[in-house]
Order: C-alpha cells, then structure tokens, then sequence
C-alpha cells in the first residue's frame, strides 16, 4: 500500500469513528526551510507574523540544514569559495538535506501541507518540487506539499534540465499532480536577481503565481504580502480525500 493511500484511509476510518467532525478541522502541517548560514530557529524568528497570521490552524515544522555554515548557522549544500548557487555546477551533497526533509516528512502521517523556502530554502524548493512533479507525470508516487512558498529564490543551475523540463509541460497536465507554488519576488533583490525567481516562476506554468513586492533580499512582511501568504497557505483542502490525485490512491 502507498503512504497516500494509507493516509487517505486513515482519514475515511476517522471519519467513520466520527473524529473528523466538522468542528474538529484538520491541522495543517507545514515544512520550513531557512536560507544559507541562518537556522530553523532564526527563520522562526523572521517570519513570526506569518506564522501568528495562519494561527492554530497550522503546525510548523523548522529544520536545520546539514552542513555547516559560518559560526553558527547552517547550509542546504556546499559550494567551492566564491561561487554562487546559480553560478554553481553542483550542490555538494545536497542529498543530505533531501534526506533530512524525507525523514521530517515520515515522522507524521499527515506528512507536509505546505512548504515555506527562503533564499536557499527556497531555491531547495524550486528543484525538489520540479523533480517530484515531473515523476509524478511519469506514474510515480511521490511525496510533496499541496502548496509551497519561495521567497527570494535563485536560479538552481544543476537542476537546470529538470527546470525547463517542467516549463515544457502542457497547462492542462498540471491540473492532475498537486502543488501550487507563490514565488514572493522583491524587485530590489541584491542578492538574488528577481529575474531569475520570475524564470522560476514561469516554470511552474499554471500552478505557479508571483507575489512582488518593493523590497530587497528579505521576507515581504508587510500588510499585502501576509495577506497574500496567509490566503494561500489557509486554501489548503481540508481532507486528504478532497485533494487525492486522480488514479494515485
């Protein structure tokens, strides 16, 4: 039996027992990844409104990266001195950190909801979710969040062919293998050009909105943008059974 499968009969069997009332709403569960040289715990920190905007709604999930970084931060992956991650030609072992977000993953039945990336996080996101959806097109099950938010994303060069592979595919075929994407883009990035987030973004076709806002390489906190967040976060479906993919039980 698949883990979704498994998950979508847990949830019928709750509903039989009647611990699915409609006054006892599922919780959310949502995947955090921070961006280079910071932690779970700093991130938590940064983006403190948008998680007291979703509320009790939601339970959040902050992971460390694996590696290393500076005096007391971490990283998704390494890089040769001076290189760039969109410079780069590849991510020095970076299957740790997809490893570490399987393990988070398995460690609740209900797995991730959704998924909120910053700068390196995001970028993590970017190609993580492009490999996931295009197996996903091949018949594959393949475990991803229903929604995922890419804050002050970069180019991921080594995932490049994944990248455009995604860009080729058909609107209408999105419409069958989940996961929506909001790309928050500060059009005054220093650090990561927004012309590369907005490529991003245009990968994921239909499934994939901008989220623009004024400011630099940072997380958009301002009223709009929590607003724009929030709504999308909270547009989760409710039960595992309204969002089953066709054919993937």
């Amino acid at each position: 039996a698949t883990r979704q499968g498994h998950r979508t009969r847990m949830f019928l069997v709750a509903v039989l027992l009647g611990a699915a009332r409609t006054d006892m709403p599922v919780r959310q569960r949502i995947l955090a990844l921070h961006g280079k040289g910071n932690t779970g715990s700093s991130f938590q920190q940064r983006i403190a409104p948008l998680v007291e905007r979703v509320g009790d709604s939601a339970d959040w999930v902050f992971l460390d990266a694996p590696h290393p970084a500076g005096a007391s931060g971490f990283q998704w992956w390494t890089l040769e001195p001076g290189v760039r991650s969109f410079d780069a030609e590849q991510y020095g072992d970076v299957q740790a950190s997809l490893d570490r977000i399987q393990q988070a993953w398995d460690a609740d039945e209900r797995g991730f909801d959704a998924a909120v990336g910053f700068s390196q996080g995001a970028i993590l996101l970017s190609f993580w979710i492009a490999q996931g959806l295009l197996a996903r097109m091949e018949g594959e099950m393949v475990d991803l969040p229903q929604k995922a938010i890419l804050i002050g994303a970069a180019w991921p060069k080594p995932y490049e062919r994944a990248m455009r592979a995604l860009e080729t595919v058909p609107a209408e075929r999105f419409g069958f293998i989940g996961c929506d994407t909001l790309h928050a883009i500060g059009d005054a990035d220093d650090v990561n050009p927004p012309e590369q987030a907005a490529s991003i973004c245009r990968c994921f076709g239909p499934i994939g909105r901008e989220l623009r806002h004024g400011g630099k390489h940072e997380i958009p906190l301002d009223s709009f943008s929590l607003d724009v967040m929030t709504e999308f976060l909270l547009e989760l479906c409710s039960s595992e059974e309204e969002c089953a993919i066709p054919g993937m039980d």
